[in-house]
């Protein structure tokens, strides 16, 4: 059963958790198994925080959340008009012990680790980041 839900939330991180309980409410459709549910959330929650974080500083925004898909895949499409930024590119998780480790930087690596596919393109003067995560893995 395909399945679609948008919808735009202000950059705020008291919506973090809220986009990502619309996120997963919107994709229970796909019927997940609940290791990979839970990769959606790590990766809704990831992808929002950092444009909450990042691409709005000193001013306020906002973010467009799509998420569509079918049983066994969840596609999911972030949007926002904040400063171009891909977190697509390469990077690593911080070095050294975890209780001495620089505080951020884990995230991308983490929506990288999870998704099934992750791709970001720069159009209009918007970030579109898309992520899927499909039922295998």
């Amino acid at each position: 059963m395909e399945f679609t839900g948008e919808r735009i939330f202000p950059a705020t991180f008291e919506m973090v958790a809220r986009s990502v309980a619309w996120a997963r409410e919107t994709a229970a459709d796909a019927e997940l198994p609940s290791g990979r549910a839970l990769h959606l959330e790590l990766a809704v929650e990831e992808a929002v925080a950092n444009v909450v974080r990042h691409a709005y500083p000193g001013r306020p925004g906002d973010f467009r959340i799509r998420v569509t898909g079918d049983v066994g895949v969840v596609r999911v499409e972030l949007e926002d008009s904040g400063i171009p930024f891909d977190p697509t590119e390469e990077g690593g998780i911080p070095d050294g012990p975890v209780g001495q480790r620089p505080a951020g930087g884990h995230g991308l690596p983490l929506i990288r680790r999870v998704t099934s596919r992750l791709s970001y393109r720069r159009e209009d003067g918007r970030n579109h980041l898309l992520f899927e995560l499909v039922s295998e893995g």
